[in-house]
């Protein structure tokens, strides 16, 4: 009798304890749904920003309604970006990567989510029709500091102009930057001495003036560097002489005076 009990007793803790699982189950489903619909929102109204005059921009870029058939046999649920075109999301379902190079697009970024994209990494927006506000005198937005988890930025070939953002410096993780061809951003904020792991920095044709930032020196891991075709005027700063890792540095077609340093000489670099 007493056995019978116990065994009672056993299954009723393990019809609870299965219970309590399936619930916490349940809870996190919804908690990884709601992010991954809150970041689809967010992309999907920087896409009603955009503008093409032939077809809509991002014709993959929609939700399904609630009560329709998902084709992938409902794997993922259909508010997930995770099909989109140029996007790649992680397992639970949140923006990790954007590539959109070369994909038409017109517009600013000052409707980009940038603080709803909490893992986003990798962003390549290049070889579009990005401009700022008049299409005269926009400038990248400050709110691009929030991306804390990028390591990959290429907004290269669009028609940005401005200032680089200070917040910028705030992208800790960030090892590429690429921003060639911007045409006018004005100078080299020494809040890009901050950024400790980045490795290629790409500031080509941008017109950028005034000096080289004694701060560069900072950017030790930089392997390429690249502030070719600007009117940055000075001198080179002895500080370039702290990239051990350099492998390629090109600083013509500028307004630089003065002699090339001599901490120069002991790294291992093609000078262009």
């Amino acid at each position: 009798m007493a056995l019978t009990s116990l065994k009672n007793v056993f299954s009723l803790v393990s019809l609870v304890a299965l219970a309590i699982l399936h619930s916490s189950f349940e809870v996190a489903s919804i908690s990884v749904n709601a992010e991954s619909e809150a970041e689809a929102d967010a992309l999907l109204i920087w896409k009603a920003s955009l503008r093409n005059e032939a077809q809509s921009p991002l014709p993959s870029w929609t939700l399904l309604p609630n009560n329709a058939t998902n084709s992938s046999n409902n794997q993922y649920t259909s508010s997930t970006p995770r099909s989109w075109f140029g996007v790649s999301c992680n397992h639970a379902g949140s923006v990790i990567r954007l590539n959109l190079t070369s994909s038409a697009l017109k517009g600013t970024l000052h409707e980009f989510p940038f603080s709803s994209l909490p893992n986003l990494a990798y962003v390549d927006l290049s070889m579009n029709g990005f401009f700022g506000e008049n299409q005269l005198n926009g400038s990248i937005p400050i709110e691009i500091g929030h991306l804390k988890s990028l390591n990959d930025l290429s907004l290269y070939a669009n028609h940005l102009h401005g200032s680089i953002p200070a917040s910028i410096g705030n992208l800790s993780n960030l090892a590429y930057l690429d921003l060639d061809e911007k045409k006018n951003l004005y100078s080299i904020p020494t809040s890009l001495a901050d950024l400790g792991n980045l490795a290629y920095l790409y500031l080509c044709d941008n017109q950028l003036s005034g000096s080289i930032p004694l701060e560069i020196g900072n950017l030790t891991n930089l392997v390429d560097l690249d502030i070719s075709y600007n009117n940055l005027k000075g001198l080179i700063p002895p500080s370039i002489g702290k990239f051990e890792n350099l492998a390629l540095l090109q600083m013509y077609e500028n307004q630089l005076s003065g002699t090339i340093p001599t901490e120069i000489g002991n790294l291992k670099l093609k000078v262009q």
